[in-house]
């Protein structure tokens, strides 16, 4: 389509691609603003969340609660994504934050992350016994494996385990037990890059920017605002 003359521009989210990736196909017959968290070429214009800072926000909620043995839902196979490697250093700092101890068996392992890698995690982690009350998931479709799992455990939401997903997908609030997540500011990330978008098109050549857009927790049952 590009070639046409149909388009002017690209909005474009990487999710594996490295810098020089982006470098050596980005940006060559149409301007090019780029979505999340993977490194970006320092000439391209970037809009993302602070996914350091919105985990750590999500464990001292969970914390806030009372919970002292939280788990992380988000180690996928590798490679990682840019994604994993913020949000579990930001459970990593919320843990420290609150003066809980980081341990091996409560960063639980995913085989994928479809909705029932999820559930087969959770489910894994019961039936070897390990004890957590709380639990951040890397995004809102792991959460709902879950909490499916946690439900055919008999393990009560949130009195047992209090549960975050993550991405604010609005499916959440029609769960079984609606579920507390990380919303980023979608309509900031969208019209950010719009307005990059359009201003790279009508001829504006100067250096990449860089934006932090913004997050909010959106509290719901599985999680509730303490």
């Amino acid at each position: 389509m590009s070639e046409s003359g149909l388009v002017d521009g690209i909005l474009f989210q990487p999710v594996t691609l490295s810098a020089a990736d982006i470098s050596t196909i980005g940006g060559r017959k149409h301007p090019l603003v780029l979505l999340g968290e993977e490194e970006a070429p320092p000439e391209f214009d970037r809009v993302m969340i602070d996914n350091v800072a919105a985990a750590a926000e999500a464990v001292a909620v969970i914390a806030a609660l009372g919970r002292r043995r939280i788990a992380y839902l988000g180690i996928e196979p590798e490679p990682l994504t840019a994604a994993t490697v913020d949000r579990t250093a930001g459970y990593r700092a919320g843990m420290r934050d609150a003066g809980l101890p980081v341990t091996k068996n409560r960063l639980l392992p995913l085989d994928g992350l479809q909705p029932s890698d999820g559930e087969r995690a959770v489910r894994r982690a019961i039936e070897r016994g390990l004890r957590f009350d709380g639990l951040l998931c890397r995004d809102d479709g792991l959460a709902v494996g879950a909490l499916r799992a946690l439900r055919a455990a008999d393990v009560c939401v949130p009195d047992d385990v209090a549960v975050v997903g993550w991405d604010g997908d609005a499916v959440g609030a029609f769960l079984e037990t609606s579920l507390t997540t990380v919303s980023p500011d979608t309509d900031a990330i969208v019209g950010t890059a719009l307005d990059f978008l359009t201003e790279r098109i009508e001829g504006y050549t100067g250096p990449g920017r860089h934006v932090i857009a913004p997050h909010t927790i959106v509290f719901r049952e599985s999680a509730p605002g303490a």
